[in-house]
């Protein structure tokens, strides 16, 4: 297996990993009534907010809602870094390959002893 081979295969784990985590934190918002990243934690009190509207919920739940939308913001973000760099990487390495392939067709032509394409000899 290719570095390249290897690099795109991580970037598919990232992603799956990734979604996985989005959709599990979309579930847990949904069921809890939002995120403690938008929340507030006051006089012993903590409340989920989403759209406006703030929902009561455990300590417990009010710090793992804010662990995991920190989570999910991170690996959202290390996705779309990997996404970006491996597109570059694509666009670069076909570049190259064009590159080559150009270099191999003028020292094919060159290869041809002066010899023109519709036959004639140079002189």
């Amino acid at each position: 297996m290719t570095r390249h081979e290897r690099i795109v295969d991580l970037f598919y784990f990232v992603s799956i990993v990734a979604g996985i985590n989005f959709g599990v934190f979309l579930i847990v918002s949904l069921i809890v009534g939002g995120d403690a990243l938008n929340g507030v934690a006051k006089d012993g009190h903590y409340y989920v907010r989403s759209h406006a509207k703030l929902t009561e919920v455990s300590r417990e739940v009010w710090n793992y809602s804010r662990v995991h939308t920190i989570i999910v913001m991170v690996t959202g973000v290390v996705w779309a870094v990997f996404g970006v760099a491996l597109a570059l990487a694509e666009l670069l390495g076909r570049r190259q390959d064009r590159y080559k392939h150009r270099s191999s067709l003028a020292c094919t032509a060159t290869e041809h002893d002066g010899d023109q394409p519709d036959g004639e000899q140079t002189k």
